[in-house]
């Protein structure tokens, strides 16, 4: 999910790429270690550096995903990230 500082999600401007079930699942697992599920998400994005660190973990393997979600957090206005 996609949300701004406050909470607000905008489900339009989400980024949408169809993946086979295998990737998904290597996304996930190394999502999981780059950012656990309990980690304060609010907290990761008011810090840049650990947001595109989390990237950058997750996609370095798949330099073409991670041109897009780099070029993608790029485009938000979460508050300090530009």
């Amino acid at each position: 999910m996609y949300c701004d500082p406050s909470g607000n999600v905008w489900e339009n401007d989400m980024l949408s790429i169809v993946i086979t079930h295998d990737l998904h699942k290597t996304f996930t697992e190394l999502r999981k270690k780059a950012v656990p599920y309990n980690t304060d998400y609010f907290t990761l994005l008011h810090n840049p550096n650990a947001l595109k660190a989390a990237i950058n973990e997750v996609y370095k393997d798949y330099p073409e995903f991670l041109e897009l979600a780099l070029d993608y957090l790029d485009s938000l206005d979460l508050g300090g990230l530009k």
